[in-house]
């Protein structure tokens, strides 16, 4: 799915406010639609870190932009969802540098 006028901001509020989603999968969006820049779909983020229903997330090929930023806006997400269970990442070799596994690390332990 790719929103009108890039209005991922609205994806992320209805993701967030979501009561009966279990599983949310991002990916592939470069390839089907050009460049899409973190700025974005930080919007994106931001209102997903909102949802507490959630039990599996998959980032299959999703750029993550070196994923400090993703992992930084999504921390909330990871330490207020108690429902998630899995987080599943394929597919992102050149993707997560160093400052963001220590990000999602982080995220992780807290």
């Amino acid at each position: 799915y790719h929103p009108p006028n890039n209005d991922w901001e609205k994806v992320g509020l209805v993701i967030g406010h979501d009561t009966q989603l279990k599983e949310l999968r991002l990916g592939h969006l470069w390839d089907y639609y050009g460049e899409i820049t973190k700025e974005a779909l930080e919007p994106l983020w931001r209102g997903v870190t909102k949802n507490t229903s959630i039990e599996t997330l998959v980032l299959d090929r999703y750029h993550l932009f070196g994923g400090t930023k993703f992992f930084a806006v999504m921390c909330p997400f990871f330490e207020q969802n108690n429902n998630l269970k899995t987080l599943e990442i394929y597919s992102i070799t050149n993707d997560i540098d160093d400052k963001g596994a220590k990000a999602l690390g982080k995220c992780l332990d807290r």
